[in-house]
């Protein structure tokens, strides 16, 4: 325990002298410290934004409120979440372009230094955004940054239709757009596939059938009465004589003219007859007259062959003469024939190809319900699907016209109106003194160290001590003497200097 004499600022001023080597290096490691410090921070930039919180240009308090999206407070709390999150600075940094030339490790030491450098002070319906950085332009950057991503923040939170919904719209929309397309294409491949036969309903198709089963049936129709025409024709055509001999009577003294117009007549009968039975069987009555004009005509003509054949006079002496020639008759069957044959073949391919495409028709009539219902549910699929898709389109455009709305309102809400500017951070009076700071921080510490190693040093020092700590008074004090060249406590730089004070 220390006991000081009796003026205190002696022994203040002796406690001084005593430490005046730990009051130097104190002094000295705070000015260099100081200086250190302030020569840093002499090559900084400051630069510093205002953003205004409210729709209005005036700061000060405001009328709002506080339970609805877009005031201040809801603004607030939106800037001490993203504060707090790392994770936001990194992201807004990167939307910056900050990360440029930076690996991951420089990129999160960057984003980690910039975070704590940035200060950001809310006064009112006001942000000042504050930030001491060692280059200009990126203490700009990283402000605009901050205040870019925060702007988004709080834009999203507060519109109506959030970002989230309004991606999510144009994520369906291109997913509806894109099943509407196919089903376009798978349309148009199902046309394509029955462009030769034409999408019909099932009575549509069942008519076509009904209607092409009477045309074949009719066709066989033409083809029996053809055919059954074509074999009268042959089974006359046997039977008749290809040529006919003319018989020719004439008397020596007259000729019967009568006789000559009967076998004319009959000629022009039979070939009119000939021409009947081409189309048509005997029961019909146009042959039936032909016919029983011919029988009459062959009476007569019998009946002058029968006065002919009588036994000739002197007077009357006849001359026969038979001419052949080719029968009108076998030729006229003949030509019916090669006509009927042509038909007979005509129809029979007729009938093929009809009952051809009576066998697509009843394929296509099995076929048409599976196709319908397929081209149906294509068609209803490709409405249903484009109906989707206009109500999405509808829902997008109403959701970006309320982002656009929301966008503009937020504008005029969250505006920064003073945009930072980096200056060289200026050291001036307040340099000055601050660099004054150092060597008096240096005096503090030392007094104070000094005073804490008095307080534990319990050894005399003074006459006065010994007598008030003793009781005793002091007879003698021996004076200071200093060691000796070869004293050895002395070239260790040990020796005590004090005086010695004998004991009483």
């Amino acid at each position: 325990m220390r006991i000081y004499g009796s003026s205190p600022l002696y022994n203040y001023v002796e406690l001084v002298f005593r430490s005046k080597k730990l009051f130097i290096v104190s002094i000295v490691l705070a000015t260099v410290i100081v200086s250190t410090v302030m020569a840093l921070r002499a090559g900084s930039y400051n630069a510093t934004a205002l953003v205004l919180l409210s729709g209005t240009e005036k700061t000060g308090p405001q009328e709002v409120n506080r339970d609805e999206r877009g005031t201040i407070d809801f603004k607030i709390n939106v800037l001490n979440i993203v504060m707090k999150d790392p994770d936001f600075f990194k992201e807004a940094f990167k939307n910056a372009g900050l990360n440029q030339n930076m690996s991951d490790a420089q990129f999160d030491d960057f984003s980690k230094e910039a975070k704590k450098a940035l200060t950001v002070t809310a006064e009112r319906n006001t942000l000042v955004l504050s930030i001491r950085w060692k280059n200009g332009d990126t203490a700009e950057k990283i402000i605009n940054a901050f205040y870019e991503s925060y702007s988004n923040k709080v834009l999203d939170l507060e519109r109506t239709t959030g970002a989230a919904e309004v991606t999510l719209l144009n994520k369906l929309v291109a997913v509806y757009t894109k099943k509407q397309q196919d089903l376009e294409k798978q349309v148009a491949d199902y046309q394509k596939r029955h462009v030769e036969s034409s999408l019909t309903n099932f009575e549509t198709a069942s008519v076509e059938y009904q209607r092409q089963k009477m045309a074949v049936n009719d066709i066989k129709n033409q083809l029996d009465v053809a055919r059954a025409k074509l074999d009268r024709t042959k089974s006359l055509l046997v039977v008749t004589p290809k040529t006919i001999t003319d018989i020719i009577e004439r008397t020596a003294n007259r000729e019967s003219p009568q006789y000559t117009l009967l076998l004319s007549k009959r000629e022009d009968i039979q070939n009119k007859l000939a021409d009947l039975r081409l189309n048509h069987f005997d029961s019909y009555p146009p042959v039936k007259q032909q016919l029983s004009l011919l029988k009459e005509v062959d009476q007569q003509i019998a009946s002058y062959d029968k006065v002919s054949n009588a036994k000739p006079t002197k007077a009357d002496t006849r001359k026969t003469k038979e001419r052949e020639s080719s029968n009108p008759q076998y030729q006229a069957l003949d030509q019916q024939v090669a006509t009927s044959q042509i038909d007979v073949q005509g129809l029979a391919s007729q009938l093929r190809n009809a009952e051809d495409l009576l066998k697509s028709y009843q394929l296509r009539a099995g076929q048409t319900p599976k196709e319908q219902y397929e081209y149906q549910e294509l068609t209803r699929n490709r409405e249903i699907y484009s109906a989707f898709r206009s109500n999405l389109m509808s829902k997008l455009e109403n959701a970006n016209i309320d982002a656009e709305r929301d966008d503009t309102l937020h504008r005029k809400q969250l505006a920064m109106m003073v945009r930072p500017k980096a200056e060289p951070e200026i050291m001036g009076v307040k340099g000055a003194l601050f660099f004054a700071v150092g060597p008096l921080l240096g005096l503090i510490i030392a007094f104070g160290f000094s005073l804490l190693s008095e307080s534990l040093d319990h050894s005399l020092r003074t006459p006065i001590e010994v007598e008030k700590y003793l009781g005793k008074p002091v007879l003698a004090v021996l004076p200071k003497m200093d060691p000796s060249r070869d004293n050895p406590r002395r070239a260790l730089g040990g020796g005590d200097t004090r005086p010695t004070i004998p004991s009483a």
